[in-house]
């Protein structure tokens, strides 16, 4: 996180949300959040992934990598 917007109206508010930048997540926590809150891939990322997964080791067709067989 870069940033972070507090916003309160009374100053226990303040207080509490400036308490939560205390927090620490254990790694499987954090593992979970990343989970929940992944994305999938948009197209047209998908489709390339997709369709470039068999055709050349690794998913990655260029054409150093043509030149190089």
């Amino acid at each position: 996180m870069t940033s972070v917007i507090v916003g309160a109206k009374k100053p226990e508010q303040l207080e509490d949300n400036l308490r939560a930048s205390d927090l620490v997540l254990t790694v499987e926590e954090l593992r979970t959040l990343d989970a929940a809150s992944a994305l999938p891939h948009e197209y047209p990322g998908w489709m390339i992934e997709r369709q470039s997964a068999d055709r050349v080791p690794g998913g990655v067709n260029t054409i150093a990598n043509a030149k190089k067989s």
